[in-house]
């Protein structure tokens, strides 16, 4: 047993230099304009409302079709559309096909319906961008509108799109950032201003983007009976193509011949699966991989070991993401546990181990310095001040004092290995 983990984890630390990504960009999660349903409010998220009522479909609205409070007055507005034609609103209104449109409400035809608003729920967690523009879509009558863009009821942002001056042409941009979490719901409200008599038409395109997140697989093998399969996929909502980076412990760039270099191009469409296969051939080669993956795209890692007389040896693993702090379960009654630990941050980081046992209690603690963007692997039991842990059960929380780290583990019994998921 103690050869197998050996084989895996060189019980070394060692200096590794991520390699540069450059901009990481955006990938796309929603649009209003593209997700845009007539038979169901709240496709990919997106609701139309009057206040926390959900509009129902008008099929002859104002001789186009839209979500509305109704057709007649005062149960006529608020009213939210997308126009697949111009002709009915050409030189009265400043829209074009396929553009989406709200009409405000006010007491003579809205009765006592609630403020316009357009919702979008969020499917992700992490920072999204939120980006599109507002316009004033009224040519004829002077009145104007205001907006508001919230988060979970926060105000982002707010403004008044003005009569003749914020046009289609020159309309008024929305770029807010925020930490969203699933679940979370981004709001944007139309309102006629408080001197103004009767609501007006506002056109709007809004966008939802998720910044790319770095992801890496601390152990990564091949050859001398050893093999590595990443299995990645992608959300039905688009397409995604990305490069995963391999290098070796020392931060090298690492030669992988089955993708004929230090790095491999992955395409998945929409829906798709996309799968990397180091084949067991050769010595054994051992580093790490880092992917920026795209805003719904997934992905884990399988593990093989082959050794002649005995059946193949396989373990998962979860692509380990960089945290302040990271919580491990073990089980050291009949088996050993290695991790790896990566420091992401260009500083030395003193990162403490706490082990508690099945009742809380702490067994022990350790603390460590991991050099800059360095990597420590390592058996559990073998960190000062951890012997403890050998023949008990337990949780133990690693923490960096000065950066994100980015944790992952294996244990082994005789023949065997399993990948242990983090929380």
């Amino acid at each position: 047993m103690k050869n197998l983990c050996y084989a895996l984890f060189a019980l070394a630390a060692s200096t590794f230099v991520l390699p540069v990504f450059g901009a990481s960009g955006s990938a796309f999660v929603a649009d209003l304009g593209r997700d845009w349903s007539s038979t169901v409010n709240g496709n990919n998220g997106w609701k139309y409302n009057a206040g926390n009522v959900l509009l129902t479909f008008q099929q002859n609205w104002l001789g186009f079709p839209a979500w509305a409070t109704g057709q007649v007055a005062p149960n006529l507005a608020p009213g939210i559309f997308k126009l697949d034609s111009s002709s009915v609103v050409n030189g009265i209104l400043d829209f074009q096909p396929n553009d989406v449109g709200i009409l405000s409400g006010d007491p003579q035809n809205s009765s006592n319906a609630g403020v316009a608003n357009i919702t979008w729920t969020s499917s992700v967690a992490g920072t999204i961008e939120i980006r599109g523009r507002a316009w004033n879509a009224e040519i004829l009558a002077a009145r104007d509108n205001q907006y508001i863009l919230k988060l979970n009821g926060v105000v982002l942002t707010s403004g008044t799109i003005n009569h003749l001056v914020d046009t289609r042409e020159h309309p008024v941009v929305i770029a807010q950032n925020a930490t969203v979490h699933v679940g979370d719901v981004v709001e944007i409200d139309f309102m006629k201003p408080a001197t103004q008599d009767r609501g007006s038409f506002a056109g709007l395109s809004l966008s939802i983007m998720q910044a790319q997140q770095t992801k890496i697989l601390p152990q990564f093998a091949f050859g001398g009976g050893w093999q590595t399969t990443l299995y990645f996929t992608a959300s039905t909502d688009a397409d995604a193509t990305f490069a995963v980076n391999f290098n070796s412990d020392t931060g090298s760039p690492l030669n992988v011949p089955a993708f004929g270099g230090t790095f491999a191009q992955v395409s998945i469409p929409a829906g798709g699966v996309a799968v990397l296969e180091t084949p067991n051939s050769g010595p054994l080669s051992q580093g790490y991989a880092l992917v920026n993956l795209p805003a719904g795209v997934g992905g884990y890692a399988v593990f093989r070991q082959t050794v002649t007389g005995r059946p193949d040896q396989e373990a998962s693993m979860t692509l380990a993401s960089a945290d302040r702090s990271a919580t491990l379960i073990w089980d050291e009654t009949l088996s050993t546990t290695a991790v790896v630990i990566v420091n992401l941050s260009s500083n030395p980081n003193q990162v403490t181990l706490t082990a508690r046992g099945t009742d809380g209690s702490v067994i022990g603690t350790s603390q460590i310095i991991i050099e800059p963007d360095g990597k420590l692997v390592a058996t559990l039991s073998s960190f000062p001040g951890l012997s403890g842990v050998v023949g008990q059960r337990g949780v133990v929380d690693f923490s960096g004092a000065s950066g994100p780290i980015a944790v992952t583990a294996i244990r082994f019994g005789g023949s065997a290995f399993t990948g242990i998921p983090l929380n």
